[in-house]
C-alpha cells in the first residue's frame, strides 16, 4: 500500500522512492557467518602470551612469598648463581642417591613453603622433565639396569626445581649483571641480554599481530597457516627493523661492547652465611661419595 508521502510524489510529478532490497523487512537473506577456523590462532596468542609472562627483561619476577625466599632474597645473586651451578653439578656427579635424595628434599620444603600459584609452573615442568628424563632412560631399566630411571628422574626433578626457584625470584637484568660479576666474557653477556630483550620486544609485536589477524578474519573462513606465514614475515621485518636501530643507538652513544661489572655489596652477612650452607652441602657430598 503506497505511503502519503508516495502519494504527495506523485502528484507532484515525480517518481517515488524505492528503498533498496537490503533495506526492505524480510528482504535479505539471513546473514549466517562461515565458521572461522581460528584455533591455530588463539594457540599460537596464548603460547606467546605464557612466554611473555616468563620473560620480562628488566622487570622483577616474583616477590618473596615464602620465609625461605625472603632470607634468600638478602643473598647477593652473584653468590646465589655460582652457589646454584656447583649444587647442581654435585646432584648430577653423584654417585651415591643419598646426595640425591638430601637436595630432593630440600628443592621440596623450599617449594612447599611457597603459594599454590608459584608451586604450580615449578612442580609442572619438573615433573614433565623428569618424565621425559625416565622415559628415555627406559630401555637401560629394560636392559638389567632398573634402578636407572628412578635415579636420572629424581636428579633430574631436584635440578629443575632448584632452578625454577632461583629463577622466580630474580630477574633477567640481575642474571646478566651477575654473570659479568662472575667475569664472564662481556660478548657472552651481550648476546644473553640482546637475546632476551628482542624475545620480549618481538613477542609482543608478534601478539599485537596475531590480535589484528584474529580480528580481522571474524567470519572469516581464512587458511591459518597463510595467516601464521604473513604474522611470521611481519615479524622477521620487524626484527630486522630493531637491530638497525639497535646498532645506530650503540654507534651513537659509543658502545664498545663491553659491560662493566656491577659495583655492589656482595660480602654482606646473608652471602657469607650462603657461602657457608653451600660449602657444607659440598662436604656432606664427597664425605657421601667416599663412603660407597
Amino acid at each position: 500500500m503506497p505511503s502519503q508521502a508516495d502519494k504527495t510524489d506523485v502528484a507532484n510529478g515525480r517518481q517515488p522512492l524505492e528503498l533498496p532490497a537490503w533495506l526492505v523487512p524480510g528482504g535479505m537473506a539471513p546473514y549466517e557467518p562461515k565458521v572461522a577456523r581460528e584455533g591455530f590462532l588463539r594457540k599460537n596468542v596464548l603460547a606467546l602470551t605464557r612466554l611473555l609472562a616468563r620473560v620480562r627483561v628488566g622487570s622483577r619476577v616474583g616477590q618473596c612469598d615464602s620465609a625461605i625466599d625472603r632470607v634468600l632474597a638478602r643473598v647477593a645473586v652473584p653468590a646465589r648463581l655460582l652457589g646454584l651451578l656447583v649444587l647442581l653439578v654435585c646432584v648430577s656427579a653423584a654417585a651415591n642417591m643419598a646426595f640425591a635424595y638430601l637436595m630432593l628434599g630440600v628443592s621440596l620444603v623450599m617449594l612447599a613453603a611457597r603459594p599454590a600459584g608459584r608451586i604450580a609452573p615449578v612442580a609442572r615442568t619438573a615433573g614433565v622433565v623428569a618424565l621425559v628424563t625416565a622415559l628415555v632412560m627406559l630401555p637401560a631399566a629394560l636392559l638389567g639396569q632398573p634402578t636407572s630411571a628412578v635415579r636420572m628422574a629424581t636428579k633430574a626433578f631436584a635440578t629443575v626445581s632448584l632452578a625454577l626457584g632461583l629463577f622466580q625470584h630474580v630477574s633477567w637484568s640481575q642474571v646478566t649483571s651477575a654473570l659479568r660479576w662472575l667475569r664472564l666474557p662481556s660478548q657472552a653477556v651481550f648476546v644473553l641480554d640482546m637475546t632476551l630483550r628482542d624475545i620480549e620486544l618481538l613477542g609482543r609485536a608478534a601478539l599485537e599481530l596475531s590480535d589484528a589477524l584474529a580480528l580481522r578474519s571474524v567470519g572469516v573462513a581464512r587458511d591459518a597457516t597463510a595467516g601464521a606465514a604473513g604474522v611470521m614475515g611481519m615479524t622477521f621485518l620487524r626484527a630486522h627493523e630493531l637491530a638497525a636501530r639497535q646498532s645506530e643507538a650503540m654507534r651513537l652513544r659509543g658502545f664498545d661492547g663491553s659491560y662493566e661489572p656491577p659495583r655492589e655489596r656482595v660480602l654482606t652477612p646473608a652471602t657469607l652465611t650462603y657461602v657457608v650452607v653451600v660449602v657444607g652441602l659440598v662436604c656432606v657430598f664427597v664425605y657421601l661419595e667416599g663412603a660407597m
